[in-house]
């Protein structure tokens, strides 16, 4: 993998999550979020509709009763859950339209899932903010997914020379 490639790459040769997503993931920045307008905006997206309500009453959340609008679902998870769920599924999305010959997108994710709970959980016990754990831990490896994407050869060579050095 040669590091030219990496100088002349342009932003714009990165896979990008739809302009709507990225104006709900700054919306739920605000202090002021309402929650009328965060089911706004995530009613414009069907598939994130789908995502959102599939993931809040699967086992993940473990709600009782079954959620069945986006403003039910909007409370049940908090601002802070959803915009991580958001970005999230925003990457996913984004990185899904093209397919990485030898890369199975759906077990990355499922690792992602699982260090970003177990980030929570340790968040939880030494009293550190708990969502922002959990987003360090989903996305701990977005930036090699990215670099696999961009360059899939070049990836696993690097993966596996930096694994020989770490791991010696």
């Amino acid at each position: 993998m040669a590091a030219a490639f990496y100088r002349d790459l342009d932003p714009e040769d990165l896979p990008v999550p739809d302009r709507r997503v990225i104006q709900l993931i700054q919306y739920t920045l605000r202090e002021d979020a309402q929650i009328e307008i965060l089911t706004q905006l995530i009613s414009v997206n069907p598939a994130l509709t789908a995502q959102l309500l599939g993931l809040v009453n699967s086992a993940f959340f473990g709600f009782h009763r079954k959620i069945k609008t986006i403003s039910d679902a909007v409370v049940a998870v908090g601002t802070e859950s959803l915009r991580n769920l958001v970005l999230c599924f925003a990457v996913k999305e984004a990185l899904s339209k093209n397919k990485i010959p030898g890369f199975d997108i759906d077990t990355f994710w499922e690792d992602s899932i699982r260090r970003a709970v177990a980030a929570k959980q340790l968040a939880c016990l030494v009293n550190e903010p708990v969502e922002e754990a959990f987003t360090a831990g989903m996305l701990q490896d977005i930036g090699l997914l990215i670099l696999f994407f961009m360059e899939p050869a070049g990836i696993l060579y690097s993966c596996h020379w930096l694994s020989s050095f770490v791991f010696r």
